[in-house]
Formats: structure tokens, C-alpha cells, sequence
């Protein structure tokens, strides 16, 4: 791993390639810090508000992109591993609508709608739902809260 000044690690940068099947290793244990360390290991980075679930909300993004570990025709083709299925579970049915509305996303793209379908009650939940199209197995183009251009 590269060495920051003052010899910290940068864990960011260690290599993940496209090839590697899965997401980031720093993905799945950012998720799983509360928000104390969070800011202790990502505070350096720009939070909006100082607020731990910007980065949340990016990972849960990223897990929707990268959770998938091959192929499996059980889930859709995209089987989950436990623990990328613990992460979206917790999300799905934390405090957090924003971060609720990202997991249902993120299960969605990794086609385990089954994740999301218990939290349906929740509004964020329910409006990605609503936008899944079941018929092409694919939620909405974009992560909840990003307009066609990008923009939250």
C-alpha cells in the first residue's frame, strides 16, 4: 500500500482491478464503521456537513456496482456474498432513508430484489421499487438522487 506523508497508508489507492470479481475491500468495512470512525479514517476527505453518510451513501453505490462475485443463475446472475448481503440488510433497515433508498439501489442492481422487498414500507425503498423494471431486470439507471447529468 502507498505511504501518505507521515507513513500512513492510503487503502483507497491498493489495487483493484476490472477484472477483480467483487467490490473494493474498503467498501464493505467502510459500511461497517459507525460514525466516530468514520470521520477518524475518511475525515480528511471532504464530508458535506461532516457527515459520515455522504460516504456511506457513495460506498452503497459502488457495492451496487461491485457486489456481485460471478455468475448464478438463482439470483438473476448475480449472486451476493454474505457479506455484501449483511452491508445492503443493515442499510435496508437503518435509520437512514437516504442510505435505505441506496441499498434498495445497490440490491436491486446486484438483482436481490428479495433484500428489498421486506423494507417496501419505506418511502425511499418504495420509490425504487417503483422505478425497477422488472421486465429487464435493472433498477433506475441512477442511484436515488442523481439527475441525468450527475448532479445530486
Amino acid at each position: 500500500m502507498p505511504a501518505q506523508p507521515g507513513g500512513r497508508t492510503t487503502p483507497w489507492r491498493r489495487s483493484h482491478s476490472a477484472t477483480t470479481l467483487g467490490p473494493p475491500w474498503w467498501v464493505l468495512d467502510l459500511l461497517g464503521l459507525d460514525d466516530e470512525e468514520v470521520l477518524e479514517r475518511y475525515g480528511r476527505w471532504y464530508l458535506p456537513g461532516r457527515d459520515p453518510d455522504a460516504l456511506r451513501r457513495n460506498a452503497l453505490v459502488i457495492l451496487g456496482n461491485t457486489g456481485h462475485a460471478g455468475r448464478d443463475p438463482r439470483n438473476g446472475g448475480h449472486p451476493v456474498d454474505s457479506e455484501v448481503e449483511a452491508a445492503l440488510v443493515r442499510y435496508l433497515g437503518g435509520e437512514s432513508e437516504l442510505l435505505a433508498g441506496h441499498a434498495a439501489w445497490a440490491a436491486l442492481a446486484l438483482g436481490r430484489d428479495d433484500l428489498v422487498r421486506p423494507h417496501r414500507h419505506r418511502s425511499a425503498v418504495a420509490a425504487e421499487l417503483a422505478s425497477f423494471q422488472p421486465s429487464e431486470q435493472q433498477p433506475s439507471q441512477q442511484p436515488p438522487g442523481i439527475d441525468q447529468t450527475g448532479a445530486s
